[in-house]
Parts: C-alpha cells; sequence; structure tokens
C-alpha cells in the first residue's frame, strides 16, 4: 500500500546562480530526476538538522 502524503503548493523564485548551482549538483551526482526533488530533500534535510538542534519542538 502506497502511504499518501498531504501536499501544499509553494511558488518559489531562484535567483538563477542558485538555480544554475542545482543544475550543476544534479549533474554531477546524478541522484535527482528534477530540481524540484532536489530542492525537497535539501528542505527535509535542513528540517530534520533543525529539530536535532532544537530538541522539545515539534
Amino acid at each position: 500500500m502506497v502511504k499518501y502524503t498531504e501536499t501544499k503548493p509553494v511558488l518559489l523564485k531562484l535567483p538563477k546562480g542558485i538555480y544554475d548551482n542545482i543544475l550543476e549538483i544534479m549533474k554531477v551526482e546524478n541522484s535527482w530526476l528534477t530540481p524540484q526533488d532536489f530542492i525537497k530533500e535539501a528542505i527535509k534535510e535542513k528540517i530534520e538538522r533543525w529539530k536535532k538542534e532544537h530538541p522539545g519542538h515539534p
């Protein structure tokens, strides 16, 4: 059974330099299919790190 995760649309504009960096990282590491996948993973990692640094917060 596939677990459904509720999503919320987020309109996001990135500076061209940051977007170009994402594309370069994707090309070198070949770990993500889309820039959106890269951004989702980066945000998830940042949130996990924040939660470890701030125990007791949701």
